[in-house]
């Protein structure tokens, strides 16, 4: 999605209001669930065009017992939220939201 009048109208008026300061967003997801991969759809192209304006963060959502953590969409869900858990951990916005959408 490209910044046209309108969302450089609310981008410039953003900036103003918080100054510095960027709003905190955060996903609280699953890397299998199709309802995270709906939601991501739909939020992810705003954010990446409001990038300059927010800290993007993903929380996985597991359950743990002592050593061991389970998915609620098995073992490859568990893989993928380790897998994106350290893309984040090194990567920019705009690679997180690569790995998230593909």
């Amino acid at each position: 999605m490209k910044s046209h009048g309108l969302w450089q109208s609310v981008n410039s008026m953003l900036r103003w209001m918080m100054g510095t300061n960027k709003v905190q967003v955060e996903f609280f997801v699953m890397s299998k669930c199709p309802d995270a991969k709906a939601c991501e759809d739909s939020f992810l192209p705003v954010l990446q065009d409001l990038r300059s304006l927010v800290d993007l963060k993903f929380t996985y959502i597991g359950s743990a017992e002592g050593q061991e953590v389970q998915c609620m969409h098995g073992p490859s869900e568990c893989e993928g939220d380790k897998q994106r858990l350290c893309i984040q951990q090194v990567a920019s916005v705009e690679h997180l939201i690569c790995a998230v959408s593909g």
